[in-house]
Formats: structure tokens, sequence, C-alpha cells
């Protein structure tokens, strides 16, 4: 199992939720921008992103919270003039 797929069962693990607390107390520690990054990259073709919240979290030091959500959908809908336009949500 290589290091992102450690990861992604981390967030499975958390419920979709990780604080650098939860990533420290792993030897992912050293390596977890990067695998962050991979792992970003491989949920982007899922139509979903990790996203990063400010948070407090009871018995943790980090003010930092990860988590896994869908990718916003874009709208479509056409223009008076007939062209069509994309917006995202």
């Amino acid at each position: 199992m290589t290091q992102t797929e450690q990861l992604r069962r981390l967030f499975d693990d958390h419920g979709g939720r990780l604080t650098l607390g939860d990533i420290m107390q792993t030897y992912l520690a050293a390596s977890y921008r990067q695998r962050m990054t991979d792992l970003k990259r491989e949920l982007n073709g899922e139509g979903k992103t990790i996203v990063c919240y400010p948070c407090r979290v009871d018995g943790s030091k980090s003010l930092t919270r990860w988590q896994i959500e869908d990718l916003p959908k874009p709208l479509v809908y056409s223009e008076p003039s007939g062209q069509l336009a994309m917006v995202l949500k």
C-alpha cells in the first residue's frame, strides 16, 4: 500500500476529516504535504477535493482540519443572445 493510499484510508477511518494532529501521529508526518497533494490529484478525477478549514479540536493543538468534499458542479444556462454560459456555485 502506498503512502497516498494510507492517507486516503486515514481519511476514511476518521469520517473524511483529518487534523494535523491525526497525521502527525502516523509515520506519514514527514511527507504529509506531498501525500496530500497526491491524494488531491486522485480525488480530482473522482469529482472530489480536499478543503482546508481552520478549527479548534479538543485535545489537539491543531488549528487546521482537512475535509474531503465534492467539487462544485458547473451551472450552465443560456444567455438571451443564445450563447451558453457556465457559472460555478
